[in-house]
């Protein structure tokens, strides 16, 4: 199928079903299967056909406008009859619009599935909406007990003119809802978002908790986690909160640290007066306005924006802000939030349905549907879960892989993953933006960074599967302490914190960053002295851990070794390339109890024979 075509097109989803699959797993699996039982049998009922579904999204495609809006009804019908499991009864909201779409390989893509996702957005549960051309032509071919309400014009965001919307009423459904969600009624100018919005709803509720009770929230987290993005839905949904509006400052073009105010100005056409600054005449135009601004991509300015959101805050009591940074800005009063990667499927889970409720899972098949007609299976699922585990949940990468589904097989590009970073430029000829690419996102937070920061971020990619404060002091050598270096590098999100053994902090690069630093790393001159000290420490540990495995601790150090399994193969990994097979072999002999206890006699034998032949 190709080429462009008129059609009606129906899409539901269903409310809250990220909080449903929290309360309920199990349940939400089975009435998951109930849900898209009834939405099949409407629509084809009603000769109709589903041509998209993702998660808990059903997209179908009516040639009668009259046959989408009964399917819809009948759907709505039977699912307000189903017996759901214990968490909250599914409730389902659905949209119907038509339009031209451009058809391919079975999908459809165009300004009327656009509008009609939107339509679905200011939808409640148990609710069917209708655009007006919808209402125009199903009008007179509705039973008598059919009517449709009028709700009003609507502006729908990121969308040209209001869209008239009409709400179906039927005898079995619920009739009485609050006013239309999302409505555009206040001042902005929050860009329009080309693709849709992935999860994300536990962190926008803690965001939304943040800002309620401090003025200054900044988002932090590396470079492609999402942050903007995320940024942005907030605004959208806080909107009605602000009579003045949500406004979206850009600050990733600017160099100078005294560039900030001026910035802001530009977005309220506030221009300098005599004898005042451009900071006076801002302050004294946003005195009075109850308003969020969103300050974007703030690290590199990090003096600029702290001293001029802490000015502006002190004279504009109704102000709030929201800040996106690889680490925080340091302002008085301000409260920061990490944004977390996606949630990704475990190592050994095979079920479609568990896969597909994971976050980066479904950011990845919506984007793969988008640019091509890639659809999730039980056979491409454990390959698409194997990519997102790969990539650490982070969006940007994800959604970078997902346009590879263009020209590779899932399968494909899992395997491609692991031998080349450059894979994920994107196969677009178009030219590549701020971001575009998970290369792009590190080298911007790497050119910011000062020599001994970049230089601890190179040695530190020696470390495999993590390290402790202890072993990046002893392999890395600074000019001055490495703690110091190393917090700031978490300041700027490019090393991740985790909870070791005892409490004891350890710390570790997400995998797509270490092989981002690892590039780096053979770039420089010392990787060979810092590898020889990796493989010193370790070696050391290894005697230790032998020593432990002896006595009232062994359980401790058992789990010690665990943690630092990759660090020691690592470190025998560097006994055979740099020749120095001694320290390597002491270590492998030293672990000979651990591969023992574990049962691991063939990787034992293999390093034994490996080192004594090298």
């Amino acid at each position: 199928m190709g080429g462009s075509e008129r059609a009606t097109f129906l899409f539901t989803d269903i409310e809250d079903s990220c909080g449903l699959w929290e309360r309920d797993t199990a349940g939400m699996e089975v009435d998951l299967e109930k849900h898209d039982r009834v939405l099949r049998e409407a629509v084809e009922s009603r000769a109709g056909r589903i041509f998209r579904s993702a998660g808990d999204s059903v997209l179908a495609r009516f040639e009668s406008a009259a046959d989408a809006v009964k399917a819809a009804i009948d759907a709505q019908l039977r699912l307000r009859a189903t017996v759901w499991g214990e968490a909250t009864p599914i409730r389902v909201r659905m949209a119907i619009h038509d339009g031209e779409a451009q058809g391919r390989a079975g999908d459809f893509y165009g300004p009327a599935l656009n509008r009609c996702a939107r339509i679905l957005g200011v939808a409640y549960g148990d609710q069917i909406l209708l655009s007006r051309s919808i209402r125009d032509s199903v009008e007179n071919q509705l039973s008598s007990v059919t009517n449709l309400k009028p709700l009003g014009k609507v502006h729908l965001r990121g969308l040209e003119g209001p869209e008239e919307i009409y709400q179906v009423g039927h005898p079995g459904l619920k009739a009485d809802f609050p006013p239309l969600a999302g409505l555009d009624t206040s001042p902005h100018n929050l860009p329009v978002q080309l693709t849709s919005f992935v999860g994300r709803n536990r962190d926008l509720r803690e965001i939304n908790k943040l800002l309620s009770a401090s003025r200054i929230v900044t988002l932090t987290g590396p470079g492609g986690c999402g942050k903007t993005r995320l940024s942005l839905k907030l605004g959208e949904q806080v909107l009605e909160e602000f009579v003045d509006g949500v406004w979206f400052v850009e600050l990733h073009a600017l160099t100078n640290q005294d560039a900030v105010a001026g910035a802001v100005a530009s977005v309220f056409s506030v221009a300098e007066r005599t004898g005042q600054t451009i900071e006076e005449a801002l302050a004294e135009w946003l005195q009075p306005k109850k308003a969020l601004i969103i300050i974007d991509n703030c690290e590199h300015l990090l003096e600029g924006v702290s001293a001029f959101v802490g000015g502006m805050s002190a004279q504009c009591p109704n102000l709030k802000w929201l800040l996106t940074s690889r680490g925080p800005v340091h302002v008085h009063g301000e409260a920061i939030y990490r944004v977390p990667t996606l949630s990704v499927p475990e190592e050994d889970e095979t079920r479609l349905a568990s896969i597909t409720r994971c976050a980066a899972v479904k950011l990845f098949t919506d984007r793969a549907s988008v640019i091509s007609s890639f659809n999730l299976t039980s056979a491409s699922a454990p390959h698409v879960a194997s990519i997102c585990r790969r990539l650490d949940g982070m969006p940007l990468a994800i959604e970078v892989a997902a346009s590879w589904t263009k020209a590779l097989a899932p399968r494909q590009i899992a395997e491609r993953l692991g031998k080349h970073l450059d894979l994920l430029h994107r196969a677009s000829p178009s030219k590549l933006s701020k971001h575009e690419t998970l290369r792009a996102a590190i080298d911007w937070s790497y050119d910011l960074l000062v020599d001994q920061e970049r230089r601890l971020f190179r040695q530190l990619a020696v470390f495999s599967g993590g390290w402790t404060l202890e072993a990046a002091e002893q392999v890395c050598q600074l000019e001055i302490d490495p703690i110091h270096v190393l917090a700031s590098l978490i300041d700027k999100s490019l090393v991740m914190t985790e909870e070791g053994l005892a409490g004891e902090l350890r710390y570790r690069y997400l995998e797509t960053i270490r092989e981002y630093a690892l590039e780096r790393f053979s770039e420089t001159g010392d990787e060979v002295d810092v590898r020889r000290r990796h493989l010193q420490y370790f070696m050391s540990f290894a005697h230790e851990a032998e020593k432990g495995m002896t006595g009232d601790a062994q359980a401790e150090w058992m789990s010690r070794i665990d943690l630092e399994r990759g660090n020691l193969r690592a470190a025998m990994r560097s006994g055979l390339d740099l020749d120095e097979t001694e320290p390597a072999l002491k270590m492998a002999v030293s672990l000979w109890r651990y591969w023992y206890y574990h049962g691991q006699f063939s990787e034992g034998s293999k390093w034994l024979h490996d080192l004594l032949d090298g």
